[in-house]
């Protein structure tokens, strides 16, 4: 989905001959596409967006470092080219990972996107999204075993996590947004070898309220 980040009347023309313009990077706005859009990450571009005050409109290589610096935000996709609009600001559009499951990391947990990319916002449970909560990846101790654990903007490359993402995906290509609120909050696990059937490929699916 498509973010714009307007800078909204940061340009101040120069008085003299020069005629440089400055963007004042305190002042903005944010024109979302995507329907989620959490403090936890609002508070982070606000960070990068604030830390440098005044942007110098000419600027190449200032310009270039804070593209950087929004690529490196671990919900951040794809940055596009920054425009200077004169005489009113600044435009940066930026696609948004969508979050589609949580891991659960020692007492907290955090949203995944589904290429397995480990998304800013530490929550005591797992995230609400679009009216119902995202399923989590266990097993727990899979998660919990990994050294170093896994942090924003790591991606998860664990194969019984990535069929758990799988098995994901395919619950919500085929449940209805109803049906995935009526689960509650669940836990995918396919760590598991075989299925109880003993074919190859078992999945595990617990309920919270089974």
């Amino acid at each position: 989905m498509a973010v714009f980040v307007w800078v909204l009347q940061g340009l101040q023309q120069s008085a003299d001959a020069r005629g440089v313009g400055f963007v004042d990077l305190t002042r903005y706005r944010v024109d979302r596409g995507s329907r989620y859009f959490p403090a936890a990450w609002r508070a982070r571009l606000e960070r990068i967006l604030t830390q440098g005050a005044q942007l110098d409109s000419t600027d190449t290589e200032a310009l270039e470092r804070l593209v950087g610096d929004l690529e490196a935000l671990s919900f951040v996709a794809e940055v596009g080219t920054a425009e200077v609009v004169w005489p009113d600001g600044l435009v940066v559009p930026l696609r948004l990972l969508e979050p589609v499951a949580a891991i659960r990391v020692g007492d907290d947990y955090l949203p995944v996107a589904f290429d397995g990319t480990v998304l800013a916002g530490y929550a005591y449970a797992p995230h609400e999204v679009y009216g119902s909560w995202l399923p989590v990846l266990g097993p727990h101790k899979l998660v919990a075993e990994l050294n170093p654990e896994p942090e924003p903007g790591d991606v998860l490359n664990l194969p019984a996590l990535a069929d758990a993402l799988a098995v994901v995906e395919s619950m919500q290509r085929t449940l209805t947004p109803e049906e995935q609120r009526s689960l509650g909050r669940i836990l995918v696990d396919a760590s598991e070898r075989l299925a109880p059937d003993g074919f190859p490929g078992g999945v595990r699916i617990e309920l919270e309220s089974a």
